[in-house]
């Protein structure tokens, strides 16, 4: 896979790459920490976020976050983004995958373990529309192990739980067994609830969860 451009940027680095159908971006960055962006009674952080600071990020040997794209474009629709007008959503591959996250990870050879190392399945489209985005994460330990060692590997899912996608319980069972199974619970499920209504922010994941 080529690399088409590296946009560095305060927090680390935006990638452009060739994949298999076509460009594909991702994300190498650094963290500003819990505190900043975390809100979280059990967690004892209990202070509204009022956006994040522009501050100095945590060093990649503390938390290194990379997050891949799992389609080509977008079919969701969303108002607010522009990945939409790159075309419809159609599937990255297992390679593409595993591509963008070595890629990433490529950047910085100096840093040899981490802390944590969260992958997000979130950058361009609907991860749920993607079936490898499972065998992926089963196998991901594996695919960043000769560049982190035997560093914590937290992989997450960004899902708007698509009522068109008549395969999206498959898959959310499935990310559970890998998150319960591969991952001993370390392994994260987002809910992207895309609306500036509390109310039906809420009324949305209550709809969900009773279906």
């Amino acid at each position: 896979m080529k690399l088409l451009r590296n946009l560095k940027v305060p927090t680390g680095n935006i990638l452009v790459i060739e994949g298999d159908k076509g460009r594909l971006e991702c994300l190498s960055i650094g963290d500003y920490g819990r505190a900043s962006n975390v809100k979280a009674e059990f967690l004892g952080l209990e202070e509204d976020i009022k956006g994040v600071p522009n501050g100095d990020i945590m060093p990649l040997e503390e938390k290194w976050v990379i997050t891949i794209s799992t389609q080509y474009g977008c079919s969701m629709g969303c108002k607010f983004c522009d990945v939409p007008k790159v075309g419809p959503g159609k599937n990255a591959t297992l390679e593409d995958l595993t591509a963008q996250t070595l890629s990433a990870l490529s950047l910085h050879p100096e840093v040899t373990r981490t802390k944590r190392l969260n992958l997000h399945y979130a950058r361009m489209g609907e991860p749920s529309f993607n079936q490898d985005v499972i065998l992926h994460a089963q196998w991901l330990r594996n695919e960043v192990h000769p560049h982190t060692g035997s560093s914590l590997i937290h992989p997450v899912v960004s899902t708007m739980l698509p009522n068109r996608n008549k395969y999206l319980m498959q898959f959310l069972l499935g990310w559970c067994e890998v998150k319960n199974h591969h991952y001993d619970g370390n392994a994260g499920l987002q809910f992207s609830i895309n609306s500036t209504s509390n109310k039906q922010r809420v009324s949305i994941q209550w709809e969900f969860l009773a279906s």
